[in-house]
């Protein structure tokens, strides 16, 4: 019917976003520099080939938990820098030192 196309034709486009969004190998796009300012677009690079809805849903997935992971790590090492002072490794003259 004309709803069931045009309902896969939703979930198709939110699926070729997520394509182009999520690098396709997220712990490559992690070890060469992808932060929330760089584009994942430029990591995951232009020519590689189609991938599956499978596979897109499963990069993203990936990507999710290692970003949260990620989110949990920095959010330790926020406590570890309140509980220190916030003076660990600064060196910009912040804390009266230079």
């Amino acid at each position: 019917s004309a709803s069931e196309k045009q309902r896969r034709d939703r979930i198709n486009a939110m699926i070729d976003e997520l394509r182009v969004l999520v690098p396709s190998s997220p712990a490559v796009a992690m070890a060469r520099g992808f932060t929330a300012d760089t584009g994942l677009a430029e990591v995951s690079g232009a020519s590689e080939a189609r991938r599956s809805k499978y596979v897109v849903l499963q990069d993203t997935i990936n990507m999710l938990k290692m970003l949260e992971d990620r989110v949990l790590e920095q959010e330790m090492e926020l406590t570890t820098l309140k509980q220190h002072g916030g003076s660990i490794g600064c060196s910009s003259g912040i804390n009266g030192r230079e």
